[in-house]
């Protein structure tokens, strides 16, 4: 069952906070993969910019992802630089603002999803009618 619903294009502006809720960089982007035939795609982690590098953190990292920022569970973050791989996409880069159909995406909800395999998931696609 998936709960509340938060929106990519605030998550990718918020604050990445270390586990004391000290700012240490900022979300600039989301990591999904396609998920199984029945499943929708799964967040893999976050990009943020955090010392002028821009770093991969794990979803399996993040304690917690509200309005306030994405707070790590633990204290340490590997600072080496995110290099996408094979079957990534970046919500922002490669899916916001694509065309689908006569709509191009407009924005992409995320929910938590509990149970065997718990993390976050794409939950909805808002899309929009573009004029020119």
């Amino acid at each position: 069952m998936i709960g509340e619903l938060i929106y990519a294009f605030r998550v990718m502006r918020l604050p990445l906070l270390d586990a004391g809720g000290a700012p240490i960089g900022k979300i600039d982007d989301i990591v999904v993969v396609s998920g199984r035939a029945t499943e929708a795609p799964r967040v893999l982690g976050f990009v943020a910019s955090s010392q002028r590098r821009r770093i991969f953190v794990s979803a399996s990292r993040i304690g917690s992802l509200d309005n306030s920022g994405a707070r790590l569970k633990s204290w340490d973050v590997d600072l080496n630089p995110f290099h996408p791989r094979a079957g990534e996409r970046l919500i922002g880069k490669d899916i916001l603002d694509q065309r689908v159909g006569e709509e191009t995406v407009s924005d992409v909800a995320l929910g938590f999803v509990s149970g065997r395999t718990p993390g976050w998931h794409i939950a909805k696609v808002r899309l929009a009618k573009r004029s020119l």
